[in-house]
């Protein structure tokens, strides 16, 4: 009778042997830690700003329309401070249409995100002198003065800037050198750089007021309007005041 009753129980033995090593096996190792599903955190962005000015003027600040095409918005002078928006690190752009007032677009162009006393707006990168990342200011030509492909006597080219142009000035004489850097816009992204005596280009205030007053004093003498003499007596009065004043923050 034992050896039926051993033959008769040894195969459910066996089976629940094997069905509790299976459920062993299932469990994790030792010293294994639980994976839940907890979703992956996105790393967070960082904004920034960095400092560059216009090379260009005209209708160049735009904003975006609900269509994702961009249309002009505020019109802008070359030197004026704007600051690439960055995350980062790197500067926001993207890709759209400009739309005009007369229903014409050029398409498919690459813009940055700027911001423009305190308001942010889209502008080309072909307007802006770098990436906000450099020390753009605006300049006026004081003399007349070559343009220079190098800083370097040698590098002297045939073109000329005239007195009374502003320029935006990238990089500042060092190791006695006699040259400013300067961007001036020539349809490529960042523009152009160009070199040019120092001692015929200031970034001084008053010098940058002075140089625009006469503009605008010869503008207006050559303009047909009635409003001309006055316009001109008040302009050449504020004129001949600016050398006091300069004097004067110079104490």
């Amino acid at each position: 009778m034992k050896k039926i009753a051993l033959i008769l129980f040894a195969p459910l033995f066996i089976a629940g042997c094997r069905e509790k090593a299976n459920e062993q096996s299932a469990l994790p190792p030792a010293n294994t830690e639980w994976q839940t599903n907890v979703p992956a955190v996105k790393a967070e962005i960082q904004r920034t700003k960095g400092q560059t000015a216009m090379i260009s003027e005209g209708w160049t600040l735009c904003r975006e329309n609900e269509d994702g095409t961009m249309s002009s918005a505020l019109e802008s002078a070359i030197g004026d401070e704007v600051f690439v928006i960055k995350e980062n690190g790197t500067p926001v752009q993207k890709k759209a249409d400009w739309k005009f007032q007369n229903g014409t677009r050029t398409k498919d162009l690459n813009w940055v995100l700027v911001e423009f006393e305190g308001e942010e707006y889209w502008t080309r990168d072909l307007f802006i002198a770098d990436e906000g990342d450099g020390d753009a200011k605006l300049a006026v030509v004081t003399a007349e003065t070559h343009i220079y492909s190098q800083a370097d006597d040698m590098a002297m080219t045939k073109d000329t800037l005239t007195p009374g142009k502003n320029v935006v000035v990238c990089g500042w004489p060092t190791n006695n050198s006699q040259f400013y850097e300067l961007k001036i816009y020539n349809g490529k992204p960042y523009g152009k750089k160009i070199y040019a005596e120092a001692s015929a280009i200031s970034s001084d205030m008053y010098d940058i007021e002075m140089v625009t007053l006469l503009s605008k004093i010869e503008k207006y003498g050559t303009a047909k309007t009635e409003l001309k003499l006055e316009v001109i007596s008040e302009l050449m009065d504020l004129y001949e005041k600016l050398p006091e004043l300069k004097n004067a923050a110079a104490q």
